[in-house]
């Protein structure tokens, strides 16, 4: 882990964040964090989609159940086991929360898979999106190396009761 991110996290951490087996290779290009909890009705659409791109180069995803109640913990663990070349699986502990304003974050377990990525990029989605795209990281990927850039943003859809609206990223050119 990152020595900058273990100081950060190492005060909130009161129980260990188990890392299930896995033979994900040690260089891939790009990390994709996500970070998920109490989404069983969202995470294996959210994987699968990240799970389906096409891309000629390696990716990790590094995914963390932050102590996940429904049946979260059960799927990651399922889809990790099924995918073990790909998908790096982070139980952690509701013990471990960052709190702000006296409200429950994701702060701890996010921070904690980004400690821990090993890719050159690095993509964050959270446990209830799902990419439409299947050539998205490519597509990311060759738009960065091609300008030069240090970060990119796509457009994405959100979904707001029964209405579909397409959102520009803030700073787009």
């Amino acid at each position: 882990m990152n020595e900058q991110i273990q100081n950060f996290s190492q005060p909130y951490q009161k129980r260990e964040v188990k890392e299930y087996e896995n033979s994900v290779p040690m260089d891939p290009k790009v990390s994709v964090v996500i970070g998920a909890y109490m989404q069983e009705s969202f995470i294996s659409q959210c994987l699968q989609s990240v799970l389906n791109q096409k891309t000629n180069f390696e990716f990790e995803v590094l995914l963390g159940d932050d102590g996940s109640t429904d049946g979260t913990k059960k799927i990651c663990a399922e889809i990790a086991e099924a995918n073990p070349g790909i998908v790096r699986f982070f139980s952690n502990s509701r013990e471990n929360q960052i709190l702000l304003n006296n409200k429950e974050t994701p702060i701890f377990c996010v921070t904690y898979l980004i400690g821990n990525v090993r890719g050159t990029y690095v993509i964050l989605t959270d446990g209830d999106d799902y990419w439409s795209d299947e050539n998205k990281l490519q597509i990311q990927v060759d738009a960065l190396e091609e300008t030069g850039a240090d970060c990119c943003q796509t457009y994405w859809h959100e979904h707001d009761s029964n209405e579909l609206n397409l959102i520009a990223p803030p700073y787009h050119n």
